[in-house]
């Protein structure tokens, strides 16, 4: 897209308060990451599990949130949207939240579909999370597919 392409208004240049929120986020998932590696009162405040899934899942999901931001911000630094202001400043929160519960749903699946008991690997959940988290969108649209497909299996309006 060219500054020709974009609506008089409300496109702009990327505003400061965006880059300003995207920097304190980066800032804060680095912090949190170099604390939970180095100090040890903070990986044992930090270390839980959510099921059976490790408490990095939550992070990577934010990580993935914040990648998804930074890309949306540099794609788009000359034909910014003002509505997606707010988008941005709460995307690795959503990321988190949604990398988590992708995590669970994709676990709870697998679980269905073996006799055995699954062991959560932590490596690949929080590979699961930071994908999850970087691609909410498709993640949702997959999640009402499945859910039209159980819940509305007679609707046909939906393509």
């Amino acid at each position: 897209m060219n500054d020709q392409d974009c609506p008089p208004n409300p496109c702009v240049t990327v505003p400061r308060s965006v880059i300003a929120a995207s920097v304190l986020w980066l800032l804060a998932l680095v912090a949190s990451f170099v604390c939970y590696q180095r100090i040890d009162a903070f990986a044992d405040f930090a270390r839980f599990e959510i099921g059976p899934l490790p408490f990095e899942a939550i992070w990577f999901g934010a990580v993935g949130g914040w990648l998804i931001s930074a890309q949306g911000i540099f794609d788009h630094n000359r034909s910014w949207r003002r509505s997606y202001d707010y988008w941005h400043y709460v995307r690795p929160l959503l990321g988190a939240v949604i990398g988590t519960l992708g995590c669970l749903v994709f676990l709870v699946l697998t679980e269905a579909s073996t006799k055995e008991p699954v062991v959560a690997n932590a490596v690949f959940y929080d590979v699961v999370a930071l994908t999850i988290g970087y691609r909410e969108a498709s993640f949702r649209e997959l999640i009402s597919r499945i859910l039209d497909t159980i819940i509305v299996p007679g609707d046909k309006k939906r393509s």
